[in-house]
């Protein structure tokens, strides 16, 4: 396996940037590009997510969930995806309504963090190639 990102043997709490190697067989560019993606849409959806949440719109609360979860897998986010799910799940199911405040405000904290995480990630390959 490439070591695209895991030459400076940093620690990340909310990525895993051997996931992304794994998942991107270690080509620096296609890391960039997800990287990229990922600190771009990051904020809207979770800018969406919170209005859903707080005007109570079940139906914005599942898609901008289910989207975020995607994302957080895919960069190997699986505690703040697992999160997302939940979230999604509770929107769907309607009786659980309810609990999503007290998963959501901790995760967005812990969403903004990931973010900071993200774009440390790209400065660090930018300033290594």
């Amino acid at each position: 396996m490439s070591t695209a990102i895991m030459g400076s043997g940093k620690q990340y709490i909310y990525i895993d940037t051997e996931h992304i190697n794994e998942l991107t067989d270690g080509d620096t560019e296609l890391i960039v590009q997800i990287l990229t993606a990922a600190v771009n849409t990051l904020p809207d959806d979770l800018q969406k997510l919170t209005t859903a949440i707080n005007t109570g719109n079940t139906e914005h609360t599942r898609f901008y969930a289910h989207k975020l979860k995607g994302s957080f897998y895919f960069i190997g986010g699986r505690r703040l995806g697992d999160a997302f799910a939940t979230i999604e799940r509770y929107s769907t199911d309607g009786a659980s309504l309810h609990l999503i405040p007290a998963i959501f405000w901790p995760l967005l904290r812990d969403a903004r963090k990931a973010q900071d995480e993200l774009k440390e990630l790209l400065k660090d390959m930018d300033t290594a190639s």
